[in-house]
């Protein structure tokens, strides 16, 4: 780098200061307002600056208190003037002008007061430039630790993600950053979050398997750093043509615990315009290392908590996901209809075949039952050979659909039907609706009941509704 100097004079020409500074290898800029001079020494367009005055440097104080004010507190002042006295010296000093020549003068003093100065400059700029890089690195740390302790005081996945990309991009100052989920069944990565100015087109969007550089990433289980994805034949086009974006560098991390892999992170274009780098790279493997214990913990925990949820023989919900779905309703106010069902004469298979049998007839009515109802239905096993479905949004007409199925079902179907064991059974179904029947969801429960033990007294092998009573 050729460094630069502004020559500060009040006279109209100028040469004798130009041609010795010149004559060293340095280029010169000549100029004669304030305005000039801030342009050129704040903008890094100058890094040294001589003052040359005509006169008395005790005439001038002001107007060096106003270039003191007006340069970048790097660039260095040098005066040459005629003569001065101890009061201005002392206050030329207490504005940190450390260079003062006094006509005439030897060439060297100028030329060395030039080269301190120079080194002056850029001494100054790299302690700012480590400054920053260590202010960033502190900064990026704390935010590290926050994102850690926030990741680890949350059980439910969706705080997780979101807390998980809140940060994700600050750390790196990104442009755009993307969450990817990884959908084991469907075999593909799910942009679950995007933050950046294509989020609206792409949330919910599915990237099949191996994909572009962040399908890479996952199949691989590995991170990875472009820094020119024009130059890496596994970056995949067609989303930037989509969301008409411009992706130059990208990280990607897989979120990774113990070779199962739950998504990636992707980070796209620093906002400096720079290339992401290696440190880039480490510190969001970090972030991601403990977001990926903490995501996998949530999973562990939800499953753990969804067992209890589940009926231990026929893996149909049980009555606290029963009495949580009442809670809920009543609150939303939201109609289902609830169908209450027993399976009749089955004590005779236990008093006949045994209570390992009954148990196996219990479970392929609940394989039945799951046939039947759609994915937004919910089935119970109340207790003993005692069944439930929970119907949201559905009426009684679609209630009594389901009992018909169920009906229609059971009367050819032969349960255990092995070797010379083989069982036929019916069921009793009774059903109630909310809001129409019912004026709280937990009551459903106990008018189905009712009903069903209707069909069971008028000989079985039915479907009742509830009857209210005139009030």
């Amino acid at each position: 780098m050729t460094e630069t100097v502004a020559i500060f004079t009040e006279k109209k020409e100028l040469y004798a200061i130009p041609l010795i500074v010149s004559k060293h290898g340095y280029q010169t800029k000549v100029i004669h307002t304030l305005k000039e001079l801030k342009t050129l020494a704040q903008g890094g367009k100058a890094q040294a600056v001589i003052v040359d005055l005509d006169d008395r440097l005790d005439d001038h104080l002001e107007l060096l208190e106003r270039i003191t004010d007006e340069k970048d507190p790097a660039v260095s002042v040098i005066i040459i003037a005629r003569e001065t006295t101890l009061q201005a010296l002392r206050r030329v000093m207490q504005l940190s002008i450390r260079f003062f020549l006094t006509r005439p003068f030897p060439e060297r003093e100028l030329i060395e007061a030039l080269e301190k100065s120079f080194f002056q400059y850029h001494l100054e700029r790299e302690n700012q430039r480590l400054l920053g890089k260590l202010n960033r690195k502190v900064y990026q740390l704390n935010l590290l630790n926050e994102t850690a302790k926030m990741l680890n005081s949350s059980l439910k996945l969706d705080d997780i993600l979101l807390k998980l990309m809140q940060n994700a991009g600050e750390l790196v100052g990104a442009e755009a950053w993307t969450l990817f989920m990884y959908d084991k069944e469907k075999n593909v990565l799910v942009f679950k979050y995007v933050v950046g100015e294509a989020s609206e087109k792409l949330t919910g969007e599915e990237l099949p398997w191996g994909t572009g550089i962040v399908g890479w990433a996952a199949a691989q289980r590995q991170s990875i750093l472009v820094k020119d994805t024009g130059k890496d034949e596994r970056f995949f086009k067609k989303i930037d043509k989509k969301t008409k974006f411009t992706t130059k560098s990208v990280v990607c991390v897989p979120i990774v615990y113990r070779d199962d892999l739950l998504g990636v992170v992707e980070v796209i274009n620093k906002q400096d315009g720079s290339a992401f780098d290696e440190e880039d790279l480490n510190i969001l493997e970090i972030l991601v290392e403990d977001a990926a214990i903490s995501i996998k913990n949530t999973y562990l925990l939800e499953e753990t908590y969804t067992l209890t949820l589940l009926d231990h023989l026929t893996r149909l919900f049980n009555l606290r996901k029963l009495n949580e779905l009442f809670s809920e309703y009543n609150e939303s106010k939201q109609p289902f209809s609830l169908l209450f069902m027993d399976l009749d004469n089955f004590k005779t298979v236990n008093d006949r075949y045994g209570h390992q049998y009954g148990s196996a007839t219990l479970i392929e009515f609940a394989e039945l039952l799951r046939k039947i109802i759609t994915v937004d239905d919910y089935g119970f096993r109340y207790g003993g050979d005692e069944f439930i479905l929970f119907l949201p949004g559905k009426t009684i007409k679609d209630a009594q659909e389901y009992a018909r199925q169920i009906h229609d079902c059971l009367r050819t179907y032969k349960f255990i039907n092995k070797k010379d064991v083989s069982v036929a059974l019916s069921v009793s179904v009774g059903i109630s609706h909310y809001p129409s029947l019912s004026q709280a969801p937990g009551q459903t429960l106990f008018q189905a009941d009712r009903a069903m033990y209707e069909v069971k007294r008028s000989g079985k092998n039915g479907t009742a509704l509830f009857k209210v009573s005139p009030s």
